[in-house]
């Protein structure tokens, strides 16, 4: 998902869903293959509805908002996999984990 326009509206989108959750956004990145969010939520959310809200949400919502260029990228129709990673902060500080987000596209490999 190459289109700047595309990415600044899921970046506003996925910013959208977690104000309307009470999620607090630390740090978003988009990568061509994936995303970075650093987020806090109420102790009541679980992981896996926060990834699933995320996912199912933004899914429906660039299919209708982009679909020429969904179906040009995601022609099978999945945008996600059904697959994530999470981790809570521990050993880590938010600082940290932030600053690795903010910095993916200085990789070499992103």
């Amino acid at each position: 998902m190459a289109n700047p326009i595309v990415v600044d509206s899921l970046k506003d989108k996925i910013l959208q869903i977690c104000h309307e959750n009470e999620y607090t956004v630390k740090a978003l990145e988009i990568m061509p293959t994936h995303v970075h969010i650093l987020l806090s939520a109420k102790p009541k959310e679980s992981v896996t509805n926060i990834v699933k809200k995320l996912k199912g949400i933004t899914a429906k919502w660039l299919f209708e908002k982009y679909p020429e260029t969904m179906k040009e990228y995601f022609w099978g129709g999945h945008v996600w996999s059904p697959s994530y990673y999470a981790g809570s902060i521990g050993v880590t500080t938010e600082a940290v984990v932030k600053k690795y987000i903010e910095t993916q596209w200085n990789r070499p490999f992103h």
